[in-house]
This record gives C-alpha cells, sequence and structure tokens, in this order.
C-alpha cells in the first residue's frame, strides 16, 4: 500500500472516532461519563507508569552490571 491509502484509512478512521464521540457525549450524562472514564483511565494509566517505569529500571539494571566488563576483542581477517 501506498502513502495516500495509509493517510485514507487514518483520515476514516478519524471520521469515525469523532462521530462516535459526538454520538456518546449527545446521548449521556457529562458528569457520569466523565466519572467513567476517570475509573476506567486513571488504573489503566497507573499500571502503564508501572510496567514502564519496571522495564526501565530492569534496563538500567542490566546495562549496568555489563558497565564494568570489558570489551572482547574481535579480530577481522
Amino acid at each position: 500500500m501506498n502513502k495516500i491509502s495509509y493517510l485514507l484509512i487514518s483520515s476514516l478512521l478519524l471520521s469515525a472516532t469523532v462521530y462516535t464521540a459526538i454520538v456518546l457525549l449527545g446521548s449521556s450524562d457529562h458528569l457520569e461519563l466523565l466519572r467513567a472514564l476517570r475509573i476506567v483511565l486513571v488504573p489503566g494509566l497507573l499500571c502503564l507508569l508501572f510496567f514502564a517505569l519496571l522495564g526501565l529500571s530492569v534496563y538500567m539494571f542490566i546495562k549496568g552490571k555489563n558497565m564494568g566488563k570489558p570489551k572482547k576483542h574481535v579480530r577481522f581477517r
């Protein structure tokens, strides 16, 4: 697929998302919607932050462990 196809699919998905948001906001109470989003998004963001920090700490631990080792010399013939 070429670049135009990706842009076309992206614009169609964006327009469907905007239409869904408009229908959702028109058919529900705004305070209840915000409360539900807070209930769903806050634990999800905290879980994402937890795994990102865990991955970063493991990466830094492994990188720090390998810092003191001498590099192996590779000879090219």
